[in-house]
């Protein structure tokens, strides 16, 4: 029933959040709507507005930071750390727009893909299996290509055949004639590596079938390369020539190393040695390490035939070597495939499916009960939220009256007064003396604390001033150059020694981006505008939009961003 409760909150929040949820500039979302066809545009796109993010707001920088990622994948650039894109994922899962949580998953997956972590690759995706609807035929079609290329990868056969069969009923369903055609060749390959070479023969075939109807001519060339292979496989050398013999005949198209290797094992196992001595020698040449360790093999077999043994004794010293440097090479693979080799859960993953089976036919029955149960939540949630809301800014603006000098004078003006009122009291009056004495002796405390507030203020500030960081900056200023990272990070712990718990406590009244954390402490340096903006890098109008837009978070109100600049100078 709890659960069942909380999946219909869920389903309400998300579904008054896409309807009202976040707006993104069109830059952003133009970029995002060619990102899949044309990502060398969409990046160009990105890189034009980079300036602008530095003073966006926190959903539309990681909106944009989303969007390079994206781009980048789309135009093949291979990830090579993970450090962009786990705080998207952070960002996504706690507080972002949820639907763009789909996609944070999909390129988290997709980084860990390009990083050989079949693991962490795997769980991104069938995250985003798991939240991405059934309507979304072809997103869920590149999903389930993509679990089964690391399944495959992982020697994992049989669950890689189940992805693939899913891609290709959805690629099917979409009428993707070349997303259709790789999916086959893929299921061919796997049938092939789970050693059921008739029905990669059958998959091969119906690749090739349909790559001979698109203008996709590469991929024909490679189903028929992979089907060769097959049939060499199954020593049915005819079949295998008559699949290589177009790609032979058109040189320009082929990749010489395992088309050539091909040739030769055929011209090897029907008697044509002279073809194969000319195949062997080529893949010398431009063969891989493997291919050559399958050249060497075949000569020294064709020396010993022609009986030209010193011939055959150099060619068995290549073979050798060859096979050292193979050796290694398949030991590096072996471990690395060791290390990252995914314990695939088949029983547990059809057991949670069931398992939500379930749960949603007991949610058909309560949903009824649940919703004025959600919307009575929702709408205490509200009134609570709100009214922690109002005593918060109560509270700060509480805070920043305690500490101005119009609060001192007005207490000294109380306080005058309770000595005249004191000097009119007669001496018998006991208790009304007692109640203006102690009334005096509070406002004389109050007049101290928030003196002293100022005197620690004023310290701190002047601490600051002395330190080296404060010099750099200075002389930034003077050179016009902006503050470096390293800077930055030396600036925050040098303020937060000074000013106790300064960034912990505005933390405390509101979440901020980094950037908008700098100007704050720049605001404690006491720099004008003008100079925060030399150090940041933008305009002065910018800074003193971003001060306005911290003034109306803070405290929900019109006030100046000299109000916001008093806040920061009271903590």
């Amino acid at each position: 029933m709890n659960r069942a409760i909380l999946l219909i909150i869920t389903i309400i929040i998300a579904f008054f959040y896409s309807c009202y949820g976040p707006k993104y500039r069109k830059g952003l979302t133009e970029a995002d709507s060619i990102a899949s066809v044309n990502p060398q545009r969409a990046m160009a796109m990105l890189d034009s507005i980079k300036h602008e993010m530095a003073d966006a707001p926190e959903n539309e920088q990681m909106y944009y930071r989303l969007l390079c990622i994206k781009a980048q994948d789309k135009a093949y650039i291979k990830h090579t750390s993970d450090s962009a894109i786990l705080p998207i994922v952070e960002y996504y899962e706690t507080e972002g727009d949820k639907n763009l949580l789909s996609e944070a998953y999909y390129y988290a997956g997709s980084v860990y893909r390009d990083l050989n972590d079949a693991p962490q690759a795997l769980e991104y995706y069938h995250k985003t299996l798991d939240i991405t609807s059934d309507n979304k035929i072809p997103q869920k079609g590149h999903l389930y290509f993509q679990v089964g290329n690391l399944l495959l990868n992982q020697a994992l056969y049989n669950q890689a055949i189940d992805m693939y069969q899913k891609a290709l009923r959805l690629y099917n369903i979409q009428n993707d004639s070349i997303n259709t055609i790789y999916t086959l060749r893929n299921l061919a390959y796997t049938y092939n590596k789970a050693e059921k070479k008739d029905s990669s023969l059958v998959y091969y075939q119906k690749a090739y079938q349909l790559a001979r109807q698109t203008k996709y001519k590469h991929v024909k060339i490679e189903v028929l390369a992979q089907m060769a292979s097959v049939y060499i496989e199954k020593k049915n050398y005819i079949k295998a020539k008559e699949c290589l013999s177009p790609i032979l005949n058109k040189p320009d198209s082929i990749e010489l190393s395992p088309d050539y290797c091909m040739a030769l094992k055929i011209c090897m196992n029907t008697g044509q040695y002279d073809s194969a001595h000319f195949y062997a020698k080529e893949l010398l040449t431009v063969g891989t390490v493997y291919a050559k360790q399958t050249a060497s093999r075949y000569l020294t077999e064709l020396a010993l035939k022609e009986k030209n043994y010193n011939n055959a004794e150099e060619h068995l010293k290549q073979f050798n070597k060859y096979t050292d440097s193979v050796k290694i090479i398949t030991a590096t693979e072996s471990v690395n495939r060791m290390n990252s080799l995914y314990n695939y859960k088949l029983r547990e993953k059809e057991n949670l499916m069931l398992k939500a089976e379930n749960a949603n036919k007991k949610l058909i029955l309560t949903i009824v009960i649940s919703v004025s149960f959600i919307i009575f939540v929702i709408l205490i949630t509200y009134v609570y939220r709100n009214r922690q809301k109002l005593e918060r800014l109560g509270r700060l603006r509480k805070q920043l009256y305690e500490q101005s000098e119009e609060y001192v004078r007005q207490n000294k003006e109380k306080i005058q007064e309770l000595e005249q009122e004191l000097k009119r009291t007669s001496d018998e009056n006991m208790l009304l003396i007692e109640r203006i004495e102690q009334q005096r002796a509070d406002l004389i405390l109050a007049n101290q604390t928030a003196m002293r507030k100022q005197a620690r203020n004023e310290s701190s500030k002047n601490r600051i001033a002395a330190t080296d960081i404060y010099k750099t900056i200075q002389d930034h200023i003077k050179k016009d150059k902006v503050i470096t990272p390293k800077e930055w990070e030396t600036l925050d712990r040098t303020v937060n020694q000074e000013v106790n718990d300064f960034k912990d406590n505005l933390y405390s009244y509101h979440r901020i981006s980094q950037h908008e954390y700098h100007i704050c402490m720049l605001i404690r340096l006491a720099l004008s505008p003008t100079e925060m903006a030399t150090l940041l890098g933008c305009t002065t109008s910018a800074i003193s939009k971003a001060r306005r837009r911290l003034q109306e978070k803070f405290f929900s109100d019109n006030g100046t961003a000299k109000d916001f600049d008093n806040f920061i100078n009271s903590l």
